[in-house]
């Protein structure tokens, strides 16, 4: 799960709306292909993870 959601696209240039479609695909995608018993909670996780580098620019591990 270290790998980019998004790959092989410049996302920064798409409008918003096109990259949260990108982005819903992807996470999607990772769910089918890993076998979890909770999807909701690893669904929380990457969307989470793509909202704090990509939309708060928080640096990870560092709390405030």
């Amino acid at each position: 799960m270290s790998k980019p959601i998004t790959t092989g696209v410049e996302i920064s240039t798409l409008p918003f709306e096109s990259r949260l479609q990108l982005v819903t695909e992807a996470v999607e995608a990772r769910i089918k292909q890993t076998p979890t018993t909770n999807p909701f909670e690893m669904r929380a996780r990457l969307w989470v993870r793509w909202i704090n580098a990509n939309i708060l620019d928080v640096q990870a591990g560092v709390l405030s």
